[in-house]
């Protein structure tokens, strides 16, 4: 699938997912049994932002026996079918950036149905239909009670409605719905008598972006079908898929409320990147006129997320740490504090910033370019992974091994480190250089992607690579979030000459530039469709409430 057709199924009519629910031939004496036909996992069908999870019984099959006692799908009162009614439940989650609305089908799919065979009227069955958040507590609510199928609204394509409403980013529903047969559906003489007529139901689920960001049709609508030939395309955004990631199961998920299976599909998602050396994704935020640089569409934790950076580094250079307290844990660090809640470049204050060797302070103004208020309510609260990799010279700097690592679960162990930080300001990802990068006429984008980010700053590669990466500083190296796992005090440094590296100059003392980095809530929107992302004309970000 190309990732325009991708794109598609994001912004317009995303998703169908089926699951079969049971097959049956109604014998005479109604004498049926029910089993289960058996599969190792959970199935889980993921089609734009939904993912679909059905149980292990993911079929449902209901055949002829001889004692009612081990059926579900009979003749029966209401209120015996909500007690012994065929059982089936299936989670949704909704792993997009974006609130989608979904409607939820049940239909008798005629198809499969044997030659000469008569499907069961949908008015002879009966449903109930409950479904919960699931979060810890939640109790579920009812949808639907003991109404036959043809009582509730009709596609005539997709089958019965059973439910239409909205999922928000990061939900997950758990449905669960019993069916029976209705205790006055003709049978014996009668000549619409339901005797040796068949069963065959199917759940459908479709759904489409609830409300739709401008930022997803501006930007994502510039994406190319054509193959790129491993250069940046002319748009300046290229698709980045991580469908062969090794995401670790970080124990603080759970810690977090996060489910392990959502945070994987989350992190594996197809993500759209700003690439090249000066692409047109500058963008007013905080007050600052094209001040602020898209990074692109990325995943989190918690789903897609619009990701921002400053254009230039803050004022002054500063360290990740003071040497007294000198460690690598992003969680407790003196940069941390500075740049989020209670911090001066958080309030928009004047400060104390970390730097020096012997752990001194520096005086920090940010009454001008810290955050306002406005900037604030657009900033969405984050799970960082802060995974971290080897410190050596070279270390291990390919692309996708570093996105890898920081979701993983290397961290200095002598002293005890989280693997997960939530907050609203951070700083680069060594990925996010890796995959910015644009390419050159030696040696293209593909290549560079492929190539150890140490090896960048190297004079036959540092041109094609180094220099047509957009977020490279050639005045200073960057400071950013990942840590070396096999020492305490290092962190990966986007040096000025185009490498990231863990030598000496990337202890946690040293100053370096700051660039702040933050994830955009989903219902911030472009204010102007008319914008273009330059310098000149950068887009404008408005909240939706």
């Amino acid at each position: 699938m190309n990732f325009q057709s991708i794109f598609k199924r994001e912004t317009k009519l995303i998703v169908y997912v089926v699951s079969a629910l049971t097959i049956v031939l109604i014998g005479s004496t109604y004498a049926l049994f029910f089993k289960v036909k058996e599969n190792s996992n959970n199935q889980v069908v993921q089609a734009g932002a939904l993912i679909m999870e059905y149980p292990k019984s993911g079929e449902l099959v209901v055949a002829e026996g001889d004692a009612k006692d081990n059926n579900c799908l009979y003749p029966t009162d209401d209120e015996d079918g909500n007690t012994n009614g065929c059982s089936y439940t299936f989670t949704m989650t909704n792993s997009g950036s974006l609130p989608v609305e979904y409607t939820l089908y049940l239909y008798n799919d005629i198809t499969e149905l044997p030659e000469g065979g008569k499907l069961l009227e949908i008015k002879n069955i009966k449903h109930t239909l409950r479904k919960r958040l699931v979060k810890e507590g939640e109790e579920a609510t009812l949808v639907n009670n003991a109404a036959s199928l043809d009582s509730l609204k009709q596609d005539t394509e997709k089958g019965t409605i059973l439910e239409k409403e909205v999922i928000n980013v990061g939900e997950s529903i758990e449905f669960s719905l019993r069916v029976w047969i209705d205790e006055d559906a003709p049978n014996g003489d009668d000549p619409n008598s339901i005797v040796g007529n068949y069963v065959r139901l199917k759940i459908n689920a479709s759904s489409t972006v609830y409300e739709e960001p401008n930022y997803v049709t501006e930007i994502l609508k510039k994406l190319v079908s054509e193959d790129n030939n491993g250069v940046c395309p002319a748009s300046g955004i290229v698709p980045v898929t991580h469908t062969d990631a090794t995401i670790s199961n970080v124990p603080e998920y759970e810690t977090l409320g996060l489910d392990y299976t959502r945070v994987q599909a989350n992190l594996k998602m197809t993500e759209y990147r700003y690439c090249g050396e000066n692409p047109n994704n500058y963008v007013t935020f905080n007050g600052e006129t094209a001040g602020w640089r898209i990074i692109g569409l990325v995943n989190t934790p918690e789903g897609q997320r619009i990701k921002l950076i400053r254009a230039t580094p803050l004022e002054p250079l500063m360290a990740w740490n003071k040497k007294e307290t000198s460690n690598n844990d992003w969680s407790v660090s003196e940069l941390q504090k500075v740049l989020n809640k209670g911090g001066a470049y958080y309030e928009r204050q004047n400060g104390n910033c970390p730097a020096g060797e012997n752990g001194e302070t520096i005086e920090c103004n940010f009454r001008d370019v810290g955050l306002t208020g406005e900037a604030k309510e657009m900033i969405d609260t984050i799970t960082w992974n802060l995974g971290g990799s080897a410190p050596s010279l070279y270390g291990v700097t390919l692309t996708r091994l570093m996105y890898d690592g920081e979701r993983g679960i290397k961290v200095y162990t002598d002293q005890e480190r989280p693997l997960l930080w939530k907050g609203e300001i951070g700083l680069l990802y060594p990925s996010d250089y890796g995959y910015a990068t644009g390419g050159g006429s030696n040696y293209n984008r593909d290549f560079c992607v492929n190539k150890h980010l140490y090896y960048w700053r190297y004079q036959q590669y540092q041109n094609d690579c180094a220099y047509t990466d957009w977020l490279i500083n050639r005045d200073f190296s960057q400071w950013t979030i990942t840590p070396g796992s096999d020492s305490s005090t290092s962190s990966h440094v986007l040096d000025k000459y185009g490498e990231v590296l863990l030598n000496y100059s990337a202890a946690s003392y040293y100053q370096h530039g700051v660039s702040p980095v933050l994830y955009l809530k989903p219902n911030v929107e472009f204010a102007s469709k008319d914008s273009v992302g330059s310098p000149e004309n950068p887009y404008e970000l408005v909240l939706n409430e």
